[in-house]
């Protein structure tokens, strides 16, 4: 039965391909803006955000819940590049308290995600509902396997799922599987530009161990909320940073653009593996 969903858009490239898989299925899509809480990253940044739009975001919060509720969507799906800063989190704590939410820590996005959807009686979906050919699978997906190395792909994910674990971010970069840059502020990409200039200052890399760049789910995360992804970009990046060896989680992680992302990976020389987690 077609659904009518409403789409809250961040940035990025999956915000296109998630609206266009959710119509070819016959669903209606109506698209929301997220507003204060978009951004760009990496290649696609185009500047700095408007920090005068922070104090907002009460009152965002609260008109997006009246156009959900008004746009007669029985869905809610939220996909692409969302930050919140530190000044977002505590006014969307108040938000929420205000609705009678549970106080929460820094990583607050599920729980306004939940909150949208209850006062709106909206049910929550995944992208990966609609595009489950761009989730990782279990085994190589490209490169070459090493089995020599298997041990240090899975240190990396279990290190990426702790880093996940202390509200950090969502991906690390482990050298012979010990980890040695954790992803902050800055995003996968900067993660990796970091690595690289590590790399071109001797500090990593150049001792015969593997570089990994590893993305997880956090533990207990839900698959509505800011599913790990890696795209193109990320494979030229690794390249250009040395890392040679992306792991996933496999049935935890989005690829975007899968074909274009696996082939480009074959062609430069970088391996995308997927893990289960134990």
């Amino acid at each position: 039965m077609p659904r009518h969903i409403a789409l809250l858009a961040g940035s990025g490239r999956m915000v296109e391909i998630v609206q266009e898989a959710a119509e070819r299925q016959g669903d209606t899509v109506s698209v929301f803006g997220l507003g204060p809480f978009a951004h760009l990253q990496g290649d696609e940044a185009g500047g700095n955000r408007d920090h005068s739009q922070e104090d907002q975001v009460g009152g965002f919060l609260d008109e997006l819940e009246g156009r959900l509720r008004a746009s007669g969507a029985s869905h809610l799906l939220a996909i692409g590049g969302v930050r919140l800063s530190a000044r977002d989190r505590r006014t969307a704590n108040t938000w929420l308290k205000n609705g009678d939410g549970e106080e929460l820590g820094d990583d607050n996005g599920p729980a306004i995600l939940e909150t949208l959807a209850g006062r709106a009686g909206l049910e929550l979906l995944s992208a990966a509902e609609l595009v489950p050919e761009a989730l990782a699978t279990a085994g190589l997906m490209a490169g070459k396997f090493q089995p020599a190395h298997s041990g240090q792909y899975r240190k990396a994910l279990v290190a990426a799922r702790a880093a996940g674990g202390l509200d950090l971010g969502q991906a690390v970069v482990c050298s012979g599987g010990r980890p040695i840059a954790v992803e902050g502020v800055e995003g996968t990409d900067g993660l990796i530009a970091r690595v690289g200039g590590y790399v071109k200052q001797g500090i990593a890399g150049g001792d015969g161990s593997l570089l990994i760049l590893a993305k997880a789910l956090r533990p207990g995360q839900p698959h509505y909320f800011d599913m790990p992804a890696v795209g193109p970009n990320t494979v030229s990046g690794c390249a250009n940073a040395f890392i040679d060896v992306i792991v996933l989680e496999a049935g935890g992680g989005l690829m975007i653009d899968r074909l274009e992302m696996l082939e480009l990976a074959d062609r430069l020389g970088v391996g995308v593996v997927g893990l289960t987690p134990e």
